[in-house]
């Protein structure tokens, strides 16, 4: 028997997912099931145990999925593997290729500020594009001239002012010399691990995560984009490849969850709503997750592989994918979340009355963290023990308060993937 709350949910992701990714070989969102509510009044500038709950929201590898898991190992765990076991061959780049290297190196070091800052002003205004082209495509309104006037202007300031051109040239010779030198490379790369590992008062050791737009921006009024997901989008959204290939709802599954700890998909129960018209509205902003201590050309070098004295010396991070031919990576960590999605001022309009009066109930009598979808509806902020909770009437649903709804994650190619033309140790 179909059910249409599995239907609904999925055309809602896929949706998100359009309105949130471009390319979809590259990327992954993974929603949430439901969401986290952020953790306020942080001082992460400040206090180190603060610093390390934000740290710790994007610690744990993701499963390879459009479900957001966890597959129980922390990023930097895995990192640090690689790290302390991986071999080089031994290699040497000419005197001209390691000219090339340290001018590439400073340009993209003098430039990177400029570069990044209209990198992530492009993709915000690239997120309401995607929104707005979801839209149409859908049968909905059309994208406002103002949108792609805005759109080109972003992009042209990124070439010109971030310098985009050059940037992605030096970063070419870089991918392309410094494996040559494998020495160099890899002392910088545990310098800098060693650099951003910090420590509370406690003792806890943890590295340290940024993120940009900073913690204190994900409060204010700047930086949101509209989305909405109506029955017309429902009738005629194209079904994510994903949904199916990734990983299937619980038989059960309804659109309202309740669990005695949030987030956490094993303790699930639902409620199944009838069919409906249901439209749903929210502002989101895209928090890019910034990893200072982890070099990401360490996840594409094909001049490293595990070492055979190593504890794991057969270890795969990811065999790779190819999610057009329906081939999906395994490893330790075929997923890297490279940016979190922030969602406020929720409202879902349909007819909630048979729900809503058990739902109050819950929320109120025992305090169950209660979600609809990826959206929670009431529990306790991340990392801290303040309940919050929206209201439910019978034909409405309202939460003002900011959650993390999802993560766009980088699909990691196979790793790893030694060049066997270099003179390799016997």
């Amino acid at each position: 028997m179909q059910n249409w709350n599995t239907d609904f949910f999925e055309m809602l992701y896929a949706k998100l997912s359009a309105s949130l990714i471009e390319d979809s070989r590259t990327h992954l969102f993974a929603i949430s099931g439901p969401g986290k509510f952020l953790p306020s009044g942080l001082k992460p500038l400040e206090k180190g145990e603060d610093a390390a709950i934000l740290s710790s929201m994007f610690e744990q590898v993701p499963a390879f999925s459009w479900l957001e898991k966890q597959e129980g190992r922390k990023i930097s765990e895995v990192y640090t593997s690689v790290l302390n076991h991986k071999e080089s061959p031994v290699i040497s780049g000419r005197p001209e290729q390691m000219a090339r290297l340290r001018e590439a190196e400073q340009q993209y070091e003098d430039s990177f500020e400029e570069y990044q800052f209209y990198k992530y002003a492009y993709e915000a205004v690239l997120l309401e594009y995607l929104s707005a082209k979801a839209t149409q495509e859908n049968g909905g309104a059309k994208i406002s001239r103002n949108l792609l006037i805005k759109r080109e202007q972003a992009m042209n300031k990124w070439i010109a002012k971030g310098h985009k051109g050059r940037m992605e040239l030096c970063l070419a010779i870089i991918q392309e010399y410094q494996p040559l030198y494998s020495t160099n490379f890899w002392k910088k790369a545990g310098e800098r691990f060693q650099e951003w590992q910090q420590t509370t008062s406690t003792g806890a050791v943890f590295q340290l995560t940024e993120f940009y737009p900073g913690y204190k921006y994900w409060f204010e009024n700047s930086g949101w984009s509209g989305f909405s997901f109506d029955q017309q989008d429902l009738d005629h959204q194209p079904k994510s490849r994903l949904a199916g290939l990734t990983g299937d709802l619980d038989p059960s599954f309804g659109m309202f969850n309740l669990s005695n700890t949030q987030g956490d998909r094993n303790q699930l129960s639902f409620l199944k709503m009838g069919e409906t018209a249901v439209k749903v509205e929210c502002q989101l902003m895209e928090v890019h997750i910034e990893r200072n201590w982890l070099n990401p050309l360490v996840l594409t070098n094909k001049a490293w592989r595990m070492g055979k004295n190593s504890p794991v010396p057969d270890l795969s991070l990811s065999s790779g994918a190819d999610i057009e031919q329906g081939i999906l990576p395994h490893g330790e960590m075929t997923l890297l979340p490279l940016s979190a999605i922030i969602c406020r001022n929720l409202r879902v309009s349909g007819r909630f009355t048979d729900l809503a009066p058990k739902l109050n109930e819950e929320i109120e009598r025992h305090e169950l963290s209660v979600g609809f979808g990826p959206f929670a509806i009431a529990g306790k902020r991340y990392g801290q023990d303040q309940r919050l909770r929206g209201t439910i009437t019978d034909q409405v649903i309202e939460v003002p308060d900011e959650q993390i709804i999802g993560v766009i994650c980088e699909i990691l190619p196979k790793m790893p993937n030694p060049n066997p033309e270099l003179p390799w140790k016997k």
